[in-house]
């Protein structure tokens, strides 16, 4: 049971640490530009997108990103009073940090959304 979780959860590290390299680089490389977080996270995304299809990170992924996500983002930002993701944290969880937490792991997931998506059109097209 465990072992079919194994591979998920690699490709979900990976996929991370595509998105975490991605940022650092371009916000290295744009140092001096007022610019430079949306560029890393423009960047970010477009790579995490181009990455995920080449290695195949489907949407099993979702599960273990998903619960490394929301420890990271609510659990860290709280504790700790960080602001990586949300400015000014909320000091207790309330549903509207919930909703907002969902929206923005369903724009961090949106590559894997749209790879899979695209190889279902590839997969459905190739067979005619």
């Amino acid at each position: 049971m465990l072992s079919k979780w194994i591979k998920p959860t690699i490709m979900a590290v990976i996929y991370v640490l595509i998105w975490i390299f991605a940022y650092y680089l371009i916000v290295a490389i744009f140092h001096d530009s007022p610019a430079k977080s949306a560029y890393g996270y423009i960047t970010s995304w477009w790579c995490s997108l181009y990455f995920g299809y080449i290695l195949n990170i489907k949407l099993k992924s979702i599960v273990p990103l998903m619960v490394m996500f929301v420890l990271t983002v609510s659990v860290v930002e709280i504790i700790f009073h960080m602001d990586w993701f949300y400015h000014d944290a909320p000091t207790e969880i309330s549903v509207a940090y919930i909703i907002l937490l969902i929206l923005r792991f369903l724009l961090f997931a949106s590559p894997i959304f749209i790879n899979g998506g695209v190889r279902y059109l590839v997969g459905k097209f190739q067979k005619n």
